[in-house]
């Protein structure tokens, strides 16, 4: 006899599940494996990893199977389980509302985990955008402070040249008081 891993039994459920929703034998061969390997309903971790793996148009399928109850065309979790269930004792029906009870909260946890990351992706955006303005704002003003430094630079160098220009003049004045000359009356 074979001893079956209740990890696999749990993805093998998981697995049919998906790729043959309507399919009742194989349905019920899969859930009395779940049924008849210990604690493989209870394998939470297995089921959460499982769920949390999915690609999104998978896990929107596997939610549509779960929480679909009214219409009766489409395969659903709970039209299979109404085909299976009168046939079933009651230890094997609790054993697979657990496991629907497990996978409905496995997908609410990965929604709200999902929920709680574009959150957080639309924070770091909008600080993205917020640093991204403050960077050119300061740019902008340091530009301005230089643009404004080297206009005073050249105000006071013109005032320097400007007043050593006179300072060469009125010495030259004076020093040529002692001895007056046309030229120096030319200047005044």
């Amino acid at each position: 006899m074979e001893v079956v891993n209740n990890s696999e039994v749990t993805k093998e459920l998981l697995k049919t599940l998906l790729e043959k929703p309507d399919d009742q034998s194989t349905f019920e061969i899969t859930s009395l494996m779940l049924s008849y390997t210990p604690g493989a309903f209870k394998n939470y971790e297995v089921i959460s990893d499982y769920v949390y793996h999915l690609s999104d148009d998978t896990f929107d399928r596997l939610k549509t199977y779960f929480y679909e109850t009214k219409n009766f065309d489409v395969p659903s979790f709970q039209n299979l389980r109404g085909k299976i269930d009168e046939g079933l004792s009651d230890d094997k029906v609790y054993v697979l509302d657990k496991f629907e009870r497990h996978v409905k909260l496995a997908c609410s946890q990965r929604e709200f985990i999902l929920a709680n990351v574009r959150t957080a992706n639309n924070i770091v955006d909008d600080i993205a955008l917020k640093s991204d303005k403050t960077y050119k704002e300061l740019s902008d003003t340091k530009t301005k402070i230089y643009s404004e430094f080297i206009a005073i630079l050249g105000i006071f160098t013109a005032i320097s040249f400007a007043l050593m220009g006179s300072i060469q003049t009125f010495g030259t004045v004076f020093s040529k008081v002692d001895n007056p000359s046309s030229a120096l009356w030319g200047l005044l």
